[in-house]
């Protein structure tokens, strides 16, 4: 199948396990779209039922939870790591992504943000 979108933390899964769990909502998936915000990204995630899967959809199943990525937010997720942290800053889920904006990858945007 090839090199997957997104890497799914074993945190992140049981995180999105039990929200599925204390919702009582089966059939549903995650999700998830990338928007550019300047030089950063903006994610909206959002838990959807599964018949929701759109033509253009890619699919990551992170242990039986189905993530939807619309086609335009593939090449910003691409490489990307979706995990669950617990700290200082606060607790959620939280992407770590190698990828840039159009704005970030111009130095002069880059330093202007």
């Amino acid at each position: 199948m090839g090199e997957s979108i997104l890497t799914v933390t074993e945190a992140a899964t049981q995180k999105l396990k039990s929200a599925q769990d204390a919702d009582q909502a089966a059939d549903v998936a995650l999700r998830v779209r990338v928007h550019e915000d300047g030089a950063a990204f903006r994610y909206e995630l959002e838990m959807v039922p599964e018949n929701t899967k759109g033509p253009g959809d890619a699919v990551v199943d992170a242990e039986g939870i189905l993530i939807y990525i619309d086609e335009e937010s593939v090449p910003r997720l691409r490489g990307a790591t979706l995990d669950y942290a617990d700290d200082i800053t606060g607790a959620g889920l939280k992407f770590e992504n190698p990828n840039k904006t159009r704005l970030g990858q111009d130095p002069i945007g880059e330093r202007v943000q």
